[in-house]
């Protein structure tokens, strides 16, 4: 063999030499694997809590919503049906459960064509609410509850409460009526919708202007007691047009 084809050939074995010296410097041992995926494993545990505060602060803005869209239902129903509209709302914070009910004020077609009702615009009388003595003359529109147990109010400690104009808190399980009129306000009334009981929603005991001449639902993670995490308000006005806010 030339001495030109035995300088060329050590070359070549030099060269493959080389390639596999750099292809194993470049590859992870066993044990450099094992350490990453632990590293990896005690991040993803410790990530889990916040993961999951931030599921149940979603919530509270979803729950918060979804009942800002049904009193906005209630409104531009009354408004655009010129019918009397009823949203029934009751909370029970002790079982991280609320129920927002939506009824529409009807009465029969005098011409009796397909037993189809018609609008009626007045909440009180001869209008008859569910709830009230006598057969109701309301029909249901919409309804939204969340309950506790095994769902993201109940893991995540979800409560709901509805504050009157003044500033009161109404007890769980005591129903707070809004009524939606034509004329695009809202009349207020507590525990059964009587007829004559309904009252315009105004702050007459001089509470604080943070809840005067509104009717609130508050959607909290934690409670009320001032230790809450989150808070989202509700508010309702005298004319309906209800807003959002966060602290």
């Amino acid at each position: 063999m030339s001495t030109r084809s035995q300088r060329s050939a050590l070359a070549r074995s030099r060269d493959l030499r080389g390639r596999r010296s750099r292809g194993n410097e470049e590859g992870f041992t066993l044990i450099e694997l094992m350490i990453v995926v632990t590293i990896i494993s005690v991040v993803a545990v410790l990530a889990i809590p916040s993961l999951s505060m931030g599921g149940y602060d979603r919530r509270v803005f979803t729950d918060a919503a979804t009942i800002g869209e049904i009193v906005r239902e209630a409104r531009t129903r009354a408004v655009g049906r010129g019918a009397a509209q009823l949203l029934a709302m009751t909370t029970n914070s002790a079982l991280n459960a609320a129920t927002f009910i939506l009824y529409e004020s009807v009465t029969a077609n005098p011409n009796g064509v397909g037993g189809a009702n018609v609008p009626v615009s007045t909440c009180d009388s001869p209008t008859v609410w569910p709830g009230a003595s006598g057969t109701a003359t309301a029909n249901l529109v919409d309804e939204y509850q969340f309950t506790g147990g095994q769902t993201l109010e109940g893991e995540g400690h979800i409560v709901a409460r509805i504050m009157d104009a003044s500033g009161t808190v109404i007890p769980d399980g005591t129903t707070a009526y809004l009524c939606f009129t034509p004329n695009g306000r809202v009349r207020y009334q507590v525990s059964i919708p009587n007829a004559s009981g309904f009252n315009a929603i105004a702050n007459t005991t001089g509470s604080t202007a943070a809840t005067a001449g509104a009717v609130t639902v508050q959607m909290s993670r934690g409670d009320f007691s001032g230790s809450s995490e989150l808070l989202r308000t509700v508010w309702i006005p005298p004319s309906g047009a209800t807003r959002i806010t966060s602290q």
